[in-house]
């Protein structure tokens, strides 16, 4: 009977959170919520490795940062567009009609998707994005229309910025819906 050996997967090198794969390519190990993470760094190289090291857990613990109490995740699209409306009016290179528009703007885009105020901002989905613009393309003008899409990804990065999410769903609008002017009367 014939034994073989267990092939060692993982190879340590000198420095923490390096690893090697036995295909010879450097992965960068960390954690997050007890949670145990693997990137890789696209290299088989061990000074290339290094430095992409340094650079991915700078980026980790800057995410940790961002990071909230899970308590408070449960931010709604209502509460986000208050945070950004605020963060508008605090900005003194803005005009006040220019804080105006912004808020007739909230207004249009709430009236028109009345349920996305009190929508948890994670449960905001590409395809509610996508069904809302395409109503919306079909009554509001061109620059409304634009506008209310841009309010809604400044919103959502709000949301990304506090840690409440990752990823943007209304980043990918712009190539999925083409603007439909409103008839003309």
């Amino acid at each position: 009977m014939q034994t073989t050996a267990a092939v060692k997967t993982w190879e340590k090198t000198k420095l923490q959170n390096l690893a090697r794969h036995k295909s010879g390519g450097y992965y960068a190990r960390m954690f997050l919520n007890g949670k145990e993470i693997w990137k890789s760094l696209k290299t088989k190289h061990f000074s290339v490795a290094e430095a992409r090291l340094a650079v991915k857990q700078k980026e980790h613990r800057e995410r940790q940062s961002r990071e909230i109490d899970p308590s408070n995740a449960k931010m709604t699209f209502g509460q986000a567009s208050v945070l950004h409306l605020k963060r508008l009016d605090e900005k003194v290179s803005l005009k006040s009609r220019t804080r105006q528009y912004w808020k007739e703007t909230h207004e249009a885009l709430l009236r028109n998707w009345p349920e996305l105020e009190g929508m948890e901002v994670r449960k905001v989905t590409p395809e509610a994005c996508g069904d809302w613009a395409a109503r919306y393309a079909k009554v509001a003008s061109a620059s409304r229309y634009n506008n209310s899409l841009s309010l809604v990804r400044h919103v959502i990065d709000v949301a990304i910025g506090g840690g409440v999410m990752s990823t943007n769903p209304s980043l990918a609008q712009a190539q999925k819906v083409s603007f439909a002017p409103a008839a003309a009367a």
